[in-house]
């Protein structure tokens, strides 16, 4: 066999070999879903927010290809389900339901299900005055200023009966006298009708000022408090939340949080849908994310504010088909990341401190 025959026979050996080899894999499809400020879509069709750029840093570091596939929240699971999608990177909330057919990586966010609800009116505020001073431990607290008005009252008037007739008379228009004397003295106006002259009763006025400036400071105090966050405090659990109009997004944490807890809602197709509801009237409660609620509030809804309750933790994950080989590589690169620099630049550059 001639050299020439030889060559032949090598090239035509090389290229049945490079046709044989595997194609390049296809790249990932990754599901997205609009949900500030872990996930934006920009009007260039590029996807920015925290959740968005981290998996584009842990995908870079895995060397992996992919691109996003944008589709609504119950469509995202049902493609992991499906094998139409190989990751979600939408932030989702690990749950025993979506556990029965989904995978889930190391979580990357913790934050909690919160409430928003309208900012409180001028006219809700008085109501909420009127209710705080006629409850039971503010009746208690009337009652105790009334009894020392009385026994100072008493006080002043047996030590002043007799070198000052005068201003504290004797019998009951005397005590009469003193109790006026301690309730002018208490709310710091001092008419100056009454004045106590004798050494015994100066020092019973001294101790009587004193008295008197700390509990009205701590009354009022007490009562400014309680006006502002008792509206607060009027939904933290899920008996509170029974007891008004709920609105919650589909196939979401917050509609999972309702049906768990037997609590009737209303379920829209967005958190803007939610939050309309809420500022409308239409509804009195939006239950959602604590982190997408405070985003969205602060920026598009400045009427509604979030309610420092937390009605449990969460932790944001990215979604895998049950069993995926990706999940392991995908842990060891987000333990990777979270520890590192770029995680920080990433969560301070949309959540701040």
């Amino acid at each position: 066999m001639t050299a020439r025959t030889l060559a032949v026979l090598a090239l035509v050996g090389r290229a049945a070999m490079a046709s044989a080899s595997p194609p390049a894999p296809a790249p990932l499809n990754v599901g997205a879903f609009p949900a500030p400020p872990f996930m934006m879509k920009q009007t260039d069709g590029t996807w920015t927010g925290v959740a968005a750029e981290l998996w584009a840093e842990v995908a870079r570091r895995e060397k992996l290809e992919w691109r996003f596939v944008e589709g609504e929240p119950g469509n995202l699971v049902a493609g992991l389900v499906d094998g139409s999608l190989d990751v979600v990177a939408f932030p989702m909330v690990p749950t025993l339901e979506r556990e029965r057919v989904m995978d889930f990586t190391y979580g990357w966010y913790r934050t909690g299900l919160g409430i928003a609800v309208q900012r409180p009116s001028e006219s809700r505020r008085w109501l909420s005055l009127g209710r705080t001073l006629l409850s039971a431990g503010y009746l208690q607290v009337f009652g105790a200023l009334l009894l020392s008005l009385a026994v100072a009252g008493l006080v002043i008037w047996i030590f002043e009966k007799r070198a000052n007739p005068d201003h504290f008379g004797p019998g009951l228009r005397g005590i009469g006298d003193g109790v006026w004397w301690a309730a002018v003295t208490a709310a710091s106006v001092g008419y100056g009708d009454r004045v106590p002259i004798t050494a015994a009763g100066r020092a019973v006025a001294v101790v009587w000022m004193l008295f008197s400036i700390l509990f009205i400071s701590a009354f009022t105090g007490s009562v400014a408090g309680r006006v502002a966050i008792q509206h607060f405090e009027e939904l933290r659990s899920p008996d509170d939340l029974r007891r008004v109009r709920v609105v919650v997004v589909e196939s979401s944490s917050g509609l999972e949080y309702a049906r768990r807890n037997k609590i009737r809602a209303t379920v829209v197709h967005s958190m803007d849908d939610g939050f309309r509801a809420v500022a409308s009237g239409d509804a009195e409660a939006l239950v959602a994310g604590e982190a997408l609620l405070r985003h969205r509030t602060t920026r598009s809804f400045p009427e509604l504010i979030v309610l420092p309750a937390i009605l449990e933790t969460q932790t944001y994950s990215f979604g895998l088909p049950d069993g995926s080989p990706l999940r392991e590589r995908l842990n060891r690169r987000l333990l990777e990341v979270l520890e590192e620099p770029v995680w920080q630049n990433i969560s301070y550059r949309y959540l701040g401190n």
